[in-house]
């Protein structure tokens, strides 16, 4: 089914996770008040292996798939985006920064699925890039250079993870899912008395904070993760992978909206011009290339 458009249902679903990937990002935010970020994404991946997998099979790849995904997703991707966000990568630029995994799962098609290394792409690249460079020597307090790094790294591990579904082409897509959580949460938590001194969370004992925490947790584990994995998984097995990356797009105008309206995140000019060439970059690399295909196509009918 390589190289189709996306189906109506498969494009609205995929709008319905990008809501929830924008959402999670002060949701993370709220909750590194209470717990150090590799704890917080450990107890997230815990929750979404548990119960689970006593209900799913297992999974019908090979565990070697399984391991390396749990490993690239739960820690390299998520336990990086989480300590990039308390190092001081404000949660709105941190929903733009990672979507630049979409490029990185551009070149891993490029390289390992022998996807076209098109201009699109190419030209998208740089100019993201460009946006990268002025979001990390940002002065104005709600970014810093070490935060903006984990989370770019936490993208890189965001294209590998995308580049393993494609190659291990799971059918059971929840087990896959289910299975691959648990592999991260015990060298999460690890990593957690390491980084942190063995104080891996703050009591909260109050009503009101243990709601919050608790419905971060259920958010971040069933709907952000799993759900959203889940069909984001299956659109990457049905279509490109440079295909379906791009959409990640609108990640950033809820995580954005969301992180402003709650957290009073500032967006002056050079932000908003940083913001405005990466999510450039991620169109042109999406778009760019099936409008000069249409552009050959009518020339040569010509």
């Amino acid at each position: 089914m390589n190289g189709i458009p996306l189906a109506p249902m498969d494009l609205a679903r995929a709008l319905g996770v990008t809501f929830l990937w924008g959402l999670n990002f002060s949701l993370i935010k709220v909750c590194l008040t209470w717990f150090d970020p590799f704890t917080l994404s450990g107890i997230r991946f815990l929750l979404c292996a548990l119960p689970l997998i006593f209900f799913v099979p297992r999974p019908d790849v090979s565990p070697i798939w399984v391991v390396a995904y749990g490993l690239c997703f739960g820690i390299g991707t998520w336990g990086l985006v989480n300590w990039g966000v308390q190092s001081g990568s404000a949660p709105g630029v941190s929903s733009i920064v990672l979507q630049t995994s979409a490029l990185f799962s551009a070149v891993f098609g490029i390289v390992l699925f022998a996807e076209r290394p098109t201009p699109g792409k190419m030209i998208g690249l740089l100019v993201a890039a460009i946006g990268l460079g002025i979001l990390s020597r940002l002065q104005d307090g709600s970014v810093t250079a070490e935060g903006v790094a984990l989370v770019i790294a936490g993208a890189f591990f965001m294209g590998v993870a995308n580049s393993l579904v494609k190659a291990a082409a799971p059918r059971r897509h929840l087990s896959f899912l289910a299975w691959s959580s648990l592999i991260s949460p015990l060298p999460l938590f690890a990593l957690g008395y390491l980084q942190f001194g063995g104080v891996p969370l703050v009591p909260v004992a109050e009503a009101k904070t243990l709601a919050i925490v608790c419905a971060y947790l259920l958010i971040s584990s069933y709907l952000a993760t799993l759900y959203s994995y889940y069909v984001w998984n299956r659109l990457i097995h049905r279509y490109e992978l440079s295909q379906v990356a791009p959409l990640s797009l609108v990640v950033p105008v809820f995580g954005i909206t969301i992180s402003h309206f709650v957290f009073a995140e500032p967006f002056g000019g050079d932000k908003l011009l940083a913001c405005v060439l990466v999510m450039l970059g991620l169109l042109i690399a999406g778009l760019l290339d099936r409008y000069l295909d249409r552009y050959a196509a009518c020339q040569g009918q010509s």
